[in-house]
Order: C-alpha cells, then structure tokens, then sequence
C-alpha cells in the first residue's frame, strides 16, 4: 500500500493506493485549525506513521518548527471520503474513476491477485 499524505491550511489529504494502484481511497480530513503555523500558499508532506485513518497520526518533516508528529483527531472538523479505480477513457487514456463505496468494495473483493 502506497500512502500519499499532503496538509493543505485547511485540510490534510492522505491518499493511499491499493490493488496494485488499480484503486485509491482519499481521507480528506477538513480542520478547524491547522496543527501548525502556515501561510495561506504552503504545503508540507508527511507520512502517516501510527493510529487509523479515523485518529490518523501524521509525522512531517520541514515544518517551521522542524520535524513533528502530529496527532490530528483534535484538529479535525469533518472527514470527506472519494473511493475510485483507474479506468481507460475513450481516447485510451489512463484515468482515475470516481465511484460509490459499495462498487470500489466489489472491485476489492473481487481481485484475483
């Protein structure tokens, strides 16, 4: 499983890619506050290194006050959930598909690999 985690001043995205990147499922975690001092144009990459994507515990390098790991359940105001697979568009493009959480289970159950 690869983990994408990016925090934004008003939300964090962790994005993880399963199913051999044929799936990724997209925790937008919308704060209150963010957990540190940034300006309205920054961005930091962290990783998410203890607890579940519900309580997600998010270590960060280069931030103002250097290297932290950050509980953010106390900053979170609300949780957005995006399931999607990769599909072929019409003019053989490789592209992500948004889909409902019942038809990206389906495809998750009925891996063969």
């Amino acid at each position: 499983m690869n983990k994408v985690c990016i925090m934004y001043k008003d939300h964090l995205r962790l994005t993880l890619l399963v199913a051999g990147g044929e799936a990724r499922i997209t925790y937008i975690y919308w704060l209150k506050e963010p957990p540190f001092g940034m300006e309205e144009y920054e961005s930091y990459e962290g990783k998410w290194v203890e607890g579940s994507v519900e309580e997600p515990v998010i270590l960060f390098n280069g931030t103002p006050q250097g290297t932290q790991k950050i509980d953010l359940t106390p900053h979170i105001e609300d949780t957005e959930i995006i399931h999607q697979l990769i599909g072929v568009t019409r003019s053989g493009k490789l592209s992500w598909r948004t889909v409902s959480e019942d038809e990206y289970n389906e495809f998750m159950k009925n891996l063969d690999y």
